[in-house]
């Protein structure tokens, strides 16, 4: 079985609970998140280990895992702390149980970066998804599931495009040291495709059912789509480094990397695009009320 048969095995069944998870939010898409923060972390920790570091890696997984059970207690009221604080209360753990545990030939300030990295990377980036889909310019369950499920479509629209034009048209490679498989061909393809999705799920998902307009910024939207296939090359690296190191590169764990990468990105755009938005209607609304 290719591992392309198995991606594609795997994202249908993964593609509806996600789908799912984001629909119900509350517990289920923390737990969610949780779940492929942990495992994204873990994945990034084993790639640490391969190239000389030694991360905390159950340490790590844990902390990325308990990010977004953190942020769901604290839309519940359970948790009222300064996560700021807490953030950085746990990095001064961090780096002294490096010092204490990596010192002298265990290279702690590496293992305290490649953790902390690890940590951020894979538990705020995902996150994040739980607090947009709480965004509060997003009122009701409609409008946050259509906003946490954008950055996920366009994910999934810049990979299948950059796929499937990159095998009917590519012909010059884009990046063959770092991702012998992505082409000038595909990478347009992502973009081009992301731009025509991106058009269509605000114009026909996001006004009207979540009455949320981001058409001033649709092309800044689109224009993610060259971001996610540059993500995608970052994975192959990635992919081909383990493999380099005699690990497999599986099937569940690269996906997730893949989704945390391509997640970090894009609702790094979403809240932009959400706080211009928000930032303009506050402007109309105080330009009006100073003609009154």
């Amino acid at each position: 079985m290719s591992e392309l048969t198995r991606r594609v095995l795997f994202s249908l069944v993964a593609i509806p609970v996600a789908l799912g998870a984001i629909w119900y939010g509350d517990w289920a898409l923390a737990a969610l998140l949780a779940i492929a923060a942990a495992l994204a972390a873990h994945e990034y920790f084993n790639i640490a280990r391969a190239a000389g570091h030694e991360p905390f890696s159950g340490a790590g997984a844990a902390l990325a895992g308990l990010i977004p059970i953190v942020l769901h207690a604290r839309r519940l009221g359970l948790y009222s702390g300064d996560l700021a604080t807490m953030a950085m209360v746990l990095l001064l753990i961090v780096f002294a149980a490096s010092i204490w545990l990596r010192w002298p030939g265990g290279k702690p300030l590496g293992a305290a970066a490649t953790t902390g990295f690890g940590v951020a990377y894979a538990g705020a980036t995902l996150g994040y998804g739980y607090l947009l889909r709480y965004h509060p310019y997003a009122v009701g369950r409609t409008a946050g599931a259509a906003l946490l499920a954008l950055p996920l479509i366009l994910t999934w629209t810049s990979d299948i495009g950059a796929y499937f034009v990159g095998r009917a048209l590519g012909r010059r490679k884009l990046i063959p040291a770092v991702s012998p498989g992505k082409t000038w061909a595909g990478a347009v393809g992502a973009l081009v495709c992301c731009m025509v999705v991106a058009w269509a799920y605000q114009r026909w998902v996001l006004v009207p059912q979540a009455t949320l307009s981001l058409r001033p910024f649709v092309p800044a939207l689109s224009a993610s789509g060259a971001l996610l296939f540059g993500a995608s090359a970052v994975e192959d690296y990635l992919c081909l480094s383990r493999r380099s190191n005699g690990q497999a590169c599986g099937v569940l764990p690269p996906a997730l990397f893949y989704a945390g990468i391509g997640l970090a990105l894009l609702l790094l755009v979403a809240s932009v695009l959400l706080w211009l938005r928000t930032a303009r209607a506050a402007g109309q609304q105080v330009g009006g009320s100073a003609d009154d």
